[in-house]
């Protein structure tokens, strides 16, 4: 599956059904304008955190996704504290 985040996100949010998930899935865009690719990844923490009962190959798949997605953004963003503005 050759997907990429904004399509992963797209399935995600038309897909998972958990009422907290969808909730941190809804402030996507107030994350970016926030703290761009960085607060995307650290709201789609999350959002992985609560989608354990979205199950089946597209779930697994789409999840697999996110997760690598997280990973390299995390590992090439410097943290830029709140504190520290």
């Amino acid at each position: 599956m050759n997907i990429n985040i904004d399509e992963a996100i797209k399935i995600m949010k038309t897909n998972v059904k958990d009422p907290i998930a969808q909730g941190y899935l809804s402030v996507l865009d107030e994350c970016i304008e926030l703290d761009g690719t960085y607060g995307l990844a650290f709201q789609l923490n999350y959002v992985m955190c609560n989608v354990s009962s979205w199950k089946g190959k597209q779930a697994k798949e789409i999840k697999k996704i996110i997760r690598k997605w997280i990973k390299e953004k995390l590992n090439n963003v410097k943290y830029n504290s709140i504190a520290a503005r």
